[in-house]
């Protein structure tokens, strides 16, 4: 990824898929004993890539860097374009007291930056240390299509709020399975907004208000950096309310084959 941002950009894609072909790999990270790990930063006429290989217990091996100059990129994408989305969501994350939560797809590793193709099929799952509620909030970011919008995964009186509880807390749990990948492609993330229960079994959390569009989307609105402002400022944390919030995210670039 561009050092500093979520993004898997077109150039990101190329030097990894590249590297790929010289080595033994696997579709997901589960699988893997080692990790080539890595991020570039943008220079005034050079890019410079630093690569980190560690073992599956995070032991840092050995680093490399390189110096690739401007013939190397110049007819790919390089930039990234969700510098202000990447700001927006790394400020004032919600988290109160000492409730953890992550969202992420099953295999794969949240905080590497994420590429994904055309039909390829993933299972959304969230991991817990408490009984909670949650509800998930989705950015398009795509370069002609931005906005958010709420997923539709609730349960009991709400169509936007469920809950993990009981056997399920601290375990991987698929709350939406084989979910394809498909048009139009570009940049996304999927965001959870968490938060224990009160004593009476309800959920405090409160959804922004949304319209269904034509494709069948809740939408909160088209300005994901604003509607991640005022999702927030909703659910922050109540003096008289003695409940744990907590806030994760994941970003993932999707391509065509």
């Amino acid at each position: 990824k561009p050092n500093g941002s979520s993004e898997v950009t077109q150039f990101a894609k190329i030097l990894k898929d590249n590297l790929s072909t010289k080595l033994n790999t696997t579709k997901y990270s589960s699988d893997a004993k080692y990790f080539l790990r890595g991020d570039y930063e943008i220079l005034k006429n050079s890019i410079f890539v630093t690569l980190r290989l560690s073992d599956e217990n995070n032991k840092l091996l050995k680093t490399s860097t390189i110096t690739l100059n401007q013939t190397a990129y110049k007819h790919t994408k390089y930039k990234p374009s969700i510098k202000t989305f990447d700001k927006a969501m790394n400020s004032e994350f919600v988290k109160s007291g000492k409730l953890n939560v992550q969202v992420g797809f099953k295999g794969y590793d949240r905080t590497n930056g994420i590429d994904l193709v055309k039909d390829d099929v993933v299972d959304i799952v969230v991991k817990t240390n408490k009984p909670m509620c949650y509800f998930l909030l989705g950015h398009t970011l795509h370069k002609d299509t931005k906005f958010s919008y709420v997923l539709p995964i609730g349960s009991d009186n709400s169509p936007f709020i469920n809950k993990i509880t009981g056997e399920d807390v601290n375990r991987n749990v698929v709350i939406i399975d084989e979910v394809p990948i498909s048009e139009p492609f570009g940049n996304e993330n999927l965001q959870i907004f968490s938060s224990t229960l009160k004593k009476n079994g309800s959920c405090p959390l409160i959804v922004p208000n949304t319209s269904e569009n034509d494709d069948g989307y809740f939408v909160v609105g088209n300005k994901p950096s604003k509607v991640i402002a005022k999702t927030r400022a909703l659910n922050i944390k109540k003096k008289k309310v003695r409940v744990e919030k907590a806030e994760a995210s994941v970003s993932f670039t999707s391509f065509e084959k």
